[in-house]
């Protein structure tokens, strides 16, 4: 475990909620594990678990609040 900011761990798991139980936010936790925070944003913009392809936006509102703490509300 690594130590997170507070928005830092709610991206995180905005992802795991996102990506479903058990195994579905395991290789963000082992990037995050890794300590290399600078390539978590690139990390975060392709990641995808299951068959749904648009989640561009998402995931970009998830990296950037991961990486700045910046939380965007909007839908």
């Amino acid at each position: 475990m690594v130590p997170l900011y507070q928005f830092e761990y709610d991206a995180r798991v905005s992802i795991a909620i996102n990506c479903g139980p058990y195994t579905g936010s395991n290789d963000l936790i082992a990037k995050l594990n890794g300590g290399d925070y600078a390539a978590v944003f690139d990390f975060i913009l392709p990641y995808r678990i299951g068959r749904r392809k648009d989640l561009s936006r998402r995931r970009f509102q998830e990296a950037r609040l991961f990486a700045s703490g910046v939380y965007d509300a909007r839908h």
